[in-house]
């Protein structure tokens, strides 16, 4: 009998369905709706991704080694990043003297961060953590159930991925990662930030 009526509820619940009446669609059913957190906030567990270790992708020790070189100490990088494709690691070295180490996460080994072959990006800097706008001069900025700040993907003169950052230590930790799915990017890059607990390296 509830597997009759979960099955009906998911018959019913296009994705286009607006989210208040898909949660009581849920409700019905007896299927448990994503965590709502006070103050607006969004649940940082809202997705369960499927990653891949960050360090199956080629490249990414020396582009580690390189970036944790730049900041003169160990950086607690993700451990899981969000794609099972063939990608490549570079890191950008041109923060050395402002404490600033990124390493982009490529389709392509000659790609080296170019915006056509790029997939995302981590980065660890002395900076704060950026509270974004649209062009239209709203914030799209979110903070998280867990103290993190999300960003949308979002256009401008040019298309901005989805965005999350963090601090730790002193520190502000950014992932970006393009074309996530909307309803799904903010639990997907709260998920690579968990993979980042843990001792830095």
């Amino acid at each position: 009998m509830q597997e009759g009526i979960r099955a009906a509820a998911r018959s019913v619940e296009p994705r286009n369905r607006p989210i208040a009446v898909r949660w009581l669609v849920l409700a019905a059913a007896g299927i448990a709706a994503p965590a709502l957190t006070p103050a607006g906030c969004l649940a940082a567990h809202a997705a369960a991704p499927r990653l891949m270790p960050a360090r199956s992708i080629a490249g990414f020790d020396a582009a580690a080694a390189s970036a944790r070189a730049v900041m003169g100490a160990p950086v607690a990088w993700p451990r899981k990043l969000p794609d099972d494709r063939p990608l490549f690691a570079y890191a950008d070295d041109t923060g050395a003297g402002r404490r600033r180490a990124s390493i982009s996460l490529d389709r392509t080994a000659n790609c080296h961060g170019a915006h056509y072959c790029s997939i995302g990006t981590i980065s660890v800097s002395a900076d704060p953590v950026e509270t974004l706008t649209d062009r239209n001069g709203r914030i799209i900025t979110r903070h998280l159930a867990d103290g993190a700040s999300f960003t949308p993907e979002h256009a401008m003169a040019d298309n901005f991925p989805a965005e999350l950052q963090w601090r730790r230590n002193g520190l502000t930790y950014t992932v970006s990662w393009s074309g996530l799915p909307p309803a799904k990017a903010a639990g997907v890059l709260a998920a690579v930030k968990r993979s980042a607990a843990g001792r830095a390296r």
